[in-house]
């Protein structure tokens, strides 16, 4: 199917599913697979029928001595070190499930200053989704935080080349980044996936590889979304 198709349909799947209180989705997925983007898709889609907010786990970074305390190169340091579940939870989800006044703290690490950031938290009523974009969103810090988990799944010979295409701004060194995908984040995302098995548990999988033409599965299985209307014969 087209993907502005496949955005729609995930989108009427996301109203269904979602109750009429604050509801939370979880874009979860390797680097590169395409989270971010297609975050911003569905709340732009979102956003005519209900309140739609977005935060990505990337806000939510360990300080650098943290991240790099196993070494730089470190599989396991990436996997195990990167992110402050706590934070997350304590600036994220438990002020969203407070009924009486959900919020979220956008941005908790400033990643480049290495410090913490100066940010306001955003006030959420009552009948919102918000949106939460990030790897490793499927560990054990985090069970039971997504009413709604989206996993997006693509090669890593695709999201590598992703990955050279967005950073081609920031760095002229393809070398350096192919060395440290292949010592650092590869492997510790297979820890993750050997780990937590996310695919098998996500509620929807969107398989990314081919970006004009994406397709939807549901709970995790090889087989397409025949819940809320849709027919496969549609997708």
């Amino acid at each position: 199917m087209n993907r502005s198709t496949a955005i729609q349909q995930l989108a009427q799947h996301l109203l269904n599913q979602c109750g009429t209180t604050t509801c939370i989705v979880g874009i979860d997925g390797v680097d590169g697979s395409g989270k971010s983007y297609l975050a911003n898709e569905l709340a732009a889609s979102l956003r005519s029928d209900r309140p739609t907010f977005s935060v990505s786990i990337d806000g939510y970074h360990c300080d650098r001595d943290m991240r790099y305390k196993r070494g730089r190169s470190s599989a396991a340091g990436f996997y195990k070190d990167s992110y402050d579940y706590d934070a997350f939870q304590r600036h994220v989800i438990k002020p969203l499930r407070n009924a009486d006044s959900p919020n979220f703290l956008p941005v908790y690490f400033d990643l480049h200053a290495n410090a913490k950031a100066n940010y306001t938290p955003v006030y959420v009523p009552l009948s919102s989704i918000v949106i939460v974009d990030g790897i490793f969103l499927q560990r054990q810090e985090l069970n039971d935080c997504f009413d709604v988990i989206i996993f997006v799944k693509a090669s890593f010979n695709r999201t590598l080349s992703r990955m050279l295409a967005r950073d081609a701004e920031t760095t002229n060194d393809d070398q350096e980044t192919i060395a440290m995908f292949n010592t650092r984040y590869r492997p510790g995302q297979e820890m993750y996936l050997r780990e937590c098995t996310p695919e098998s548990r996500a509620s929807v999988v969107f398989d990314n590889n081919d970006l004009d033409s994406p397709t939807l599965c549901y709970n995790g299985a090889n087989k397409q979304i025949q819940a809320d209307g849709f027919a496969a014969a549609d997708l």
